[in-house]
């Protein structure tokens, strides 16, 4: 409902308004910032929420960030005469307003917020009458004599600010002057010249007392107050702004009343949190520098020209093993493009006769011919970020042969892309700035390795490649002997910076769609597990008044604001569902985009995910998927989708192999063995290729 209605602020006042809902007793609009804070009316209801909304995103169309008037008229009486001029250009501006006005209004006189139940209207000032008239008038008989009505003209003539201004002065003034008459009226002649003028009836007495304890209540802003950044309520009280104690008790019970409609927070005061203001092309590390740094490595340190021997052979196994893989998903992808091309072909006639059809022409009128045109697919491009994180070692020499099949067949189809190590190892990034509060915190040793490019000639392809199956094959549990040559310093696993990696994408994904000229980006996030979380910067004020922005953890009442999506995203308690709520900003900013994660996960792990990411009702069904493909497909994340495979199935290469003796059922059983150990692979592949296809 929230989204929604700021959604509804945003589209009334025509501006990508940023909306904070907070715990405040009154709206208020910061013209600098653009940012409008709304209580938490948590308690009204639908239609009271609209005419609140539309009153304040009136304001803030309308209402200037000025305030000369203080010191020349009482703050109430332009509340009372700026909302009828707010409201009635709100209902110029956008015919269908009336009726929410007319709903709201209707509503808040039914549960009395007025004050004005059981009340003889005729013996109210003429401001409260105003205020009465033009917001709950439909439902109340509001009595007037002659000389007020020139105000209800004037009124209904408003078009500036400084109409309100001139039009607040002058009903001030008549008020003042009406309590003088009436004053003068009720108090005796001969007792107020018996005590010399200084005196007063018991009557005059309470009513100066009522007066007074009500000094300064105009300077207590509500909702209805012009919105902006309103001066401080110590401005002055009534002798600084005209030397008058008239209250318009209506506007009080009015602000009194809607205070009631919103509840504390709980969670304590909202947080509303932006990307950072970083530049990421900084947190990136360009292929030239990566493997410059590996191959610098080798060349210093290795002097046995064998040292790579079996590292490299077991290289050119897995080349020529993967060519089958490669080829099936050339197949795969060009079947799919060409059945998704023919669906978006249309036919159309030439004009021309077919000689064919003459025959038919008693019967049938279509004998001309026809041609099918055929529309072109979208030029996509491919990003792979690469979990580079110390739980990846037991399998990130598997998980890099996936990625080298994926990335080969790229190259076989003319597809750009660009794969990406995230890590935390490399080394500090320069200049990395989080002293602006109230934004995410981004760690300086964070970094992008750029591992492979589409950029790279075939022969650069091929040693990058190699470069990078020797050094997973140094780390434990790779399967290759012999390993024992020197490992590159800065290529050392670390954590997980998942998240930090997604919020790079807002800026890396868009950069590489123009250099590459392509029209789709699908950025694919390889890891093994939850990302590290991320915090938020905050300004805290010590006793001394010294000021600081120290880092703080994203909580429940904290959110993530995006001002190009006008979306408010809120974080929970659980620090493991940030990722989600980047994810799920990247595709609102991004609808063109795919973002797609392969999840690397062990046997022992999969009742953990699935109750934490798939619903109970799919419990059953992806049990069953997991048990015979060694995978599963979830479509009920954040995520375009997500493919979970299993760890131990990454590697498993089944070959058909029988003796020469072999028995029809030997040989049928090891054709089916050799097909299980591919099934799994070839259901995710497919599935991947329809994204890109």
């Amino acid at each position: 409902m929230t989204q929604v209605k700021d959604s509804l602020a945003r589209l009334l006042a025509q501006e990508d308004l940023a909306v904070e809902h907070r715990s405040v007793d009154t709206a208020q609009f910061n013209v600098e910032t653009r940012v409008l804070t709304l209580p938490l009316w948590n308690k009204a209801s639908n239609d009271i929420t609209d005419l609140l909304i539309s009153h304040e995103v009136g304001h803030a169309l309308y209402t200037p960030n000025e305030w000369d008037f203080i010191g020349q008229v009482p703050l109430q009486f332009v509340n009372v005469v700026e909302d009828i001029r707010v409201e009635k250009l709100m209902k110029r501006r956008y015919a269908g307003l009336a009726k929410t006005f007319y709903r709201g209004y209707k509503e808040l006189q039914e549960r009395d917020f007025f004050s004005i139940q059981d009340q003889d209207l005729s013996a109210m000032n003429l401001a409260d009458r105003l205020n009465i008239y033009f917001k709950v008038g439909n439902f109340v008989d509001v009595p007037f004599i002659d000389t007020d009505r020139q105000f209800i003209d004037l009124a209904n003539g408003l078009e500036t600010f400084a109409d309100s201004i001139e039009l607040a002065k002058l009903l001030h003034k008549y008020c003042k002057e009406k309590i003088k008459e009436q004053l003068h009226e009720d108090l005796p002649a001969p007792q107020q010249s018996t005590q010399g003028g200084g005196g007063s009836t018991q009557e005059e007495g309470e009513q100066q007392e009522n007066a007074n304890d009500n000094t300064n209540e105009e300077n207590n802003a509500n909702e209805d107050a012009p919105v902006g950044n309103q001066p401080s309520q110590k401005q002055g009280g009534d002798e600084e702004i005209g030397g008058d104690d008239i209250e318009v008790e209506t506007d009080s019970s009015l602000a009194d009343a809607l205070k009631e409609l919103s509840i504390e927070n709980r969670f304590g005061e909202n947080h509303y949190i932006e990307h950072p203001n970083v530049d990421w092309n900084k947190f990136v590390v360009s292929n030239k520098e990566v493997h410059n740094h590996i191959s610098g490595t080798w060349e210093v340190n290795e002097t046995e020209p064998n040292a790579f021997f079996s590292v490299d052979l077991e290289y050119r196994k897995f080349k020529k093993s993967s060519n089958q893989e490669v080829n099936y998903l050339v197949k795969e992808f060009e079947c799919k493009k060409s059945a998704a091309s023919y669906a978006r072909a249309t036919t159309s006639r030439t004009g021309v006769l077919d000689c064919t059809k003459l025959h038919t022409y008693k019967y049938n009128e279509d004998i001309f011919k026809k041609v099918t045109n055929l529309q072109e697919g979208k030029n996509h491009g491919l990003i792979f970020n690469l979990d580079w994180s110390g739980s990846m070692q037991d399998y990130m020499l598997s998980t890099l042969k996936q990625l080298i099949s994926l990335v080969t067949f790229c190259r076989k189809v003319g597809i750009a892309y660009r794969v990406y190590a995230f890590s935390d190892n490399w080394g500090r990034c320069p200049d990395i700035d989080n002293n602006d509060p109230d934004k995410i915190w981004i760690h300086g040793d964070f970094s992008f390795l750029t591992l492979l490019t589409s950029d790279s000639n075939n022969s650069q392809h091929d040693i990058q490649c190699r470069n990078l199956f020797r050094i997973c094959a140094k780390f434990r549990g790779s399967g290759v002997n012999d390993t024992w040559y020197h490992f590159p310093r800065k290529m050392n696993l670390g954590g997980t910076p998942l998240n930090e990696t997604i919020l790079g994408m807002f800026q890396l994904a868009p950069q590489f769609r123009k250099e590459s000229k392509c029209e789709k980006v699908h950025v694919i996030n390889l890891t093994d597990g939850e990302a590290c979380p991320l915090y938020c910067t905050r300004k805290v004020t010590y006793n001394n008044g010294e000021e600081h922005v120290l880092r703080r953890p994203l909580d429940y009442n904290c959110f993530l604001r995006d001002r190009k999506t006008g979306k408010n995203y809120r974080f929970t308690h659980n620090v493991w569902d940030q990722t989600s709520i980047y994810v799920e900003n990247f595709r609102d900013r991004f609808p063109e985009y795919e973002m797609i994660s392969i999840r690397l996960i062990s046997s022992r792990d999969w009742s953990r995910y699935r109750s934490a990411h798939i619903p109970m009702s799919k419990n059953e069904e992806a049990d069953r998927e997991w048990k015979k493909f060694k995978s599963y497909i979830n479509l009920y994340t954040t995520y375009t989708a997500s493919y979970i495979l299993k760890f131990e199935s990454l590697d498993s290469e089944s070959e058909f192999e029988v003796s020469e003796d072999a028995t029809k059922t030997q040989i049928r059983n090891a054709f089916k063995k050799s097909l299980s150990g591919k099934k799994a692979n070839k259901k995710i592949l497919s599935s991947f290729i329809e994204h890109i296809a």
